[in-house]
C-alpha cells in the first residue's frame, strides 16, 4: 500500500483485497511475486472503460536493469454502437491508456531512480 500511496486497505473473507489510490477503488486479481506480475482492475472510478483489465509486469533487461511492461485489456463503453460518441472511439481510448501508462511508468522510473 505504502508503494502504491493508497489510503485505504479492504478485506473480506473470500474477496480478494481492495486498495484505493486517488479516491478510485482497485481490486488485486492476481499476484505473483516470483514472476513479478500484477493483475489488477477498477472497482469504480471513470475508467472510460468496460472490462479492464491492467497488468504490471517487471522483467531482467540488459546489465542489471530491469524492463516495466504495463498493458490492459479493455472495451469501450458502448462498444456495441457504432460510431461510438465522440471521445469514446477505440483510438482516443488507446490515446488515453498510453498516455497514462507512459505518465506511470516515467514516475515509477524518477521513484526507483531517487530523481523527484
Amino acid at each position: 500500500m505504502v508503494e502504491r500511496d493508497a489510503s485505504d486497505l479492504h478485506m473480506t473473507a473470500g474477496s480478494p483485497p481492495v486498495i484505493r489510490i486517488n479516491g478510485r477503488i482497485e481490486r488485486l486479481l492476481d499476484y505473483d511475486p516470483y514472476s513479478m506480475r500484477l493483475a489488477y482492475t477498477y472497482v469504480d472510478g471513470a475508467v472510460m472503460a468496460s472490462d479492464y483489465f491492467p497488468v504490471m509486469t517487471v522483467k531482467a533487461g540488459d546489465h542489471g536493469t530491469s524492463v516495466v511492461e504495463w498493458s490492459a485489456r479493455f472495451k469501450r463503453l458502448d462498444y456495441w454502437v457504432d460510431p461510438p460518441p465522440e471521445g469514446q472511439d477505440d483510438k482516443s481510448l488507446m490515446d488515453r491508456y498510453n498516455g497514462l501508462y507512459r505518465a506511470g511508468l516515467e514516475s515509477l522510473k524518477r521513484v526507483v531512480e531517487g530523481v523527484q
